[in-house]
């Protein structure tokens, strides 16, 4: 009776106020639908949804056209308004310090943010910079947009515009097959690369100009831009995006200037002609050892010399990055050295020749399909303490088939335990092998042969002919 009751009043209420109206609880905060507005209001946070079904509103998401998030509220959670694909307008609060992961995904048709956070005290958990517009020309409309650029170029897909901001503008010269940039906004990263507007052209494109004044370079900018041989990079660019030039097999050589403090993955992967990799001298950001590994703050983020059998990886490196040296089709054995932690997915994806791999004791994470297609793989050398290591081999399809590659440990029982379960989704693809002593990677480093020497500080040094290179008393590496 009282449910019938609320019926009846609900439409005598839209009759009367020609609106309609719905509310729900979200965490600490209330979401009120009106009409076609949502407005978020309280102070305190959103909650997280791990599935967009979950939401309470998510039976209306394709009627909503405004979203308004008050001053009080604190965080806007995961996948809070994913799917709400019919969204053009979007204001954000100044209490705002939280956008979850993949909040505003899916919600194609927005074409404005008005946001008025902190740049300085927000975390944005943009997953695959992909919210928004999936050509990255959705407006962010802030104070000022510096600050913005500066933290999240590359994460967050959109344009940050101030009023003192010039639209970007590009042309195409057919002639000199030049494609040029101008303005004070981003290229925008792209979701899908068949909606950039320079897409007829990029198989004709021999050189980009990218003016003083453009801020970022989006992911997938200038992917498959297979004649392309000269890009110009000025120093108001502050980030690379993922896979920015992927595909672009004729580019000989790239500088990175000194203002470039964020890139993405693999920007450069497959250029198989690229031979030189240069940062400015200025970048204290990047260190770029002798074109064979760009870094930051530790982690490998593009490999680009794909004629080398061996790679000596040096001490400042912690993470090998995503994909890094997927399809580096001439390595033939790799050895990852005690002061790297994580082995990223895809890292050594496809790596058809290689046949060895030393993976050192500091490692406690190898990535989804690291080793994916690398089925001439027939030794691998497991330092790795099997309790702290995670170690996901997706569908158990790494390496060779059947679970013919050896992995040497020191203890096969622990490491049969945990993934030799018979589950292929557990299971690694490999046969574990207790015939390995606890020694220090790095002086099995020592007994390789290669043709790339460090330091023990990561800098590159003569090669030292045969015998033992000596550096501040210790045995570095043996010819």
């Amino acid at each position: 009776m009282k449910q019938k009751l609320l019926c009846i009043f609900t439409l005598l209420l839209t009759a009367v106020t020609g609106a309609w109206a719905e509310s729900w609880t979200s965490g600490d905060c209330t979401v009120t639908l009106e009409g076609t507005t949502i407005t978020v209001s309280g102070t305190g946070a959103m909650a997280n949804y791990e599935d967009p079904s979950e939401q309470p509103w998510n039976g209306y998401a394709g009627d909503i056209e405004t979203l308004i998030i008050e001053d009080g509220v604190r965080s806007i959670g995961d996948l809070a308004f994913c799917d709400c694909s019919s969204v053009t307008t979007i204001t954000i609060g100044s209490g705002v310090t939280y956008i979850g992961t993949d909040a505003f995904f899916s919600c194609t048709a927005v074409t404005d943010v008005y946001c008025n956070a902190d740049p300085a005290a927000l975390t944005w958990e943009e997953l695959g910079c992909d919210d928004f517009r999936y050509d990255g020309t959705t407006i962010i409309h802030v104070d000022d947009a510096d600050p913005w650029y500066a933290k999240f170029t590359c994460v967050v897909n959109g344009l940050f515009r101030d009023s003192s901001t010039t639209p970007l503008t590009w042309a195409y010269n057919s002639t000199t097959k030049t494609l040029t940039f101008s303005g004070t906004e981003s290229i925008p990263s792209f979701f899908i690369t068949d909606e950039r507007p320079w897409y007829d052209y990029i198989s004709e494109i021999e050189k980009i100009v990218i003016n003083d004044g453009v801020r970022s370079i989006g992911k997938y900018a200038f992917f498959e831009c297979s004649a392309l041989t000269s890009v110009t990079i000025p120093n108001s660019v502050i980030g690379i995006g993922d896979y920015a030039f992927m595909e672009c097999s004729e580019l000989l050589s790239v500088t990175i200037p000194s203002s470039v403090t964020i890139i993405g993955d693999n920007p450069f992967s497959n250029d198989i002609k690229l031979t030189t990799l240069t940062v400015d001298a200025g970048n204290t950001a990047y260190k770029c050892i002798d074109g064979l590994l760009l870094t930051i703050d530790g982690k490998t983020i593009v490999s680009c010399e794909y004629g080398r059998t061996s790679i000596t990886i040096p001490s400042s490196v912690t993470e090998i990055g995503y994909y890094a040296f997927s399809e580096y089709s001439s390595l033939t054995n790799i050895t990852i050295p005690n002061n790297v932690t994580a082995i990223d997915d895809g890292a050594f994806n496809n790596c058809e020749n290689l046949t060895t791999v030393t993976i050192g004791s500091g490692v406690t994470y190898i990535g989804y399909e690291a080793f994916f297609n690398c089925a001439a793989v027939t030794d691998v050398y497991c330092f790795a303490d099997p309790d702290a290591l995670t170690w996901d081999d997706g569908e158990c399809d790494d390496f060779m088939e059947g679970k013919a590659t050896l992995c040497h440990v020191a203890d096969a029982t622990k490491f049969k335990e945990k993934w030799s379960t018979g589950d292929p989704e557990v299971d690694v693809n490999v046969t574990f092998v207790g015939d390995l002593t606890s020694i220090d990677v790095t002086s099995k480093m020592a007994d390789r042969r290669s043709d790339v020497f460090f330091d023990l500080n990561g800098r590159r040094v003569m090669n030292p002919s045969k015998g033992l290179y000596i550096h501040k008393g210790k045995k570095v590496l043996t010819k």
